[in-house]
């Protein structure tokens, strides 16, 4: 029989395989997982460890480095890590200044240059709300412009929220956070397992793309964008971290494009390529 481990013992076990996690966590992902955020964090993979049949957390961050399924357990991770608290229209200055500095502003230049074409990239995208929202003011504004084309990007690095994303379906209590007019013109009323629900329509859904990535690849597949969106995420990850994916943001914006980042988020000590245009709103600095 082997020795009971006593409690001392227990915790230090307990100790060196979150600093394990920890470790891996931030280099995978960037995010920076505190000490204070251990007991919630610990318990929030409680159930990952059952379904995996783990026994410890040591064991799942091994299962994090070498199993087949790594980078799909580490979204799940990350689920566990953070939250998906979002809603319409969130910051609502942010879309009253994409409609009527930024898109006029671009409309402009593409007249002058002849490049009628708008590219938008919304990270961490979460279950779409965000994403949504940017399509109904983007298509408000340049359904006017038809010979312009239009794509937006949506990514997240976890898999099962993108397939929430990428349904548009919603409970129908969203519709107190978003204007009549575009109720009407956006969504349809829908009943799904007995609820009534509100579902975006195809006009929406054949704007946007969505697709499965993780900011810490600095990998870029579709440049340059004019906007990007990154709202709430940075706030997650560790300053070295921030500063990569902010120099990503930089080489994958167009030369004078727009950041918007989340009303808690700043470039204070991390990057000074962008000038700031208004409440957590940033237009890139070009090199030249």
């Amino acid at each position: 029989m082997q020795p009971l481990k006593n409690g001392r013992a227990l915790s230090e076990e307990n100790d060196l395989g979150f600093k394990s996690l920890q470790k891996l966590i931030g280099e995978k992902t960037g995010i920076f997982l505190s000490e204070h955020k251990k007991m919630l964090f610990t318990s929030r993979l409680n159930s990952r460890l059952k379904s995996l049949g783990l026994k410890s957390i040591d064991a799942y961050t091994r299962y994090l480095r070498h199993a087949p399924d790594a980078e799909g357990e580490l979204a799940r991770a990350v689920d566990c890590l953070t939250t998906h608290t979002t809603h319409f229209y969130r910051e609502k200055h942010h879309f009253e200044f994409l409609n009527d500095v930024v898109f006029p502003h671009l409309l402009q230049e593409g007249e002058k240059t002849g490049v009628r074409r708008l590219a938008v990239w919304c990270a961490g995208c979460s279950t779409g709300e965000e994403v949504y929202t940017v399509a109904i003011t983007t298509n408000t504004f340049w359904g006017q412009h038809p010979s312009w084309k239009i794509k937006i990007m949506a990514t997240d690095i976890s898999r099962e929220i993108l397939e929430v994303a990428r349904t548009g379906i919603y409970p129908h209590s969203i519709k107190k956070n978003i204007p009549t007019p575009y109720l009407r013109n956006f969504f349809a009323e829908i009943t799904l397992d007995g609820l009534r629900c509100l579902q975006v329509k195809p006009i929406l859904d054949n704007m946007i793309s969505f697709e499965e990535h993780n900011l810490m690849d600095g990998r870029l597949t579709r440049v340059p964008f004019d906007i990007i969106f990154c709202r709430n995420v940075l706030i997650y990850m560790g300053k070295e971290a921030k500063k990569d994916i902010l120099n990503t943001f930089y080489r994958a914006l167009r030369d004078d494009g727009f950041l918007f980042l989340g009303h808690s988020e700043s470039l204070i000590g991390l990057n000074d390529k962008f000038y700031p245009m208004g409440r957590t709103i940033y237009q890139k600095i070009s090199e030249a």
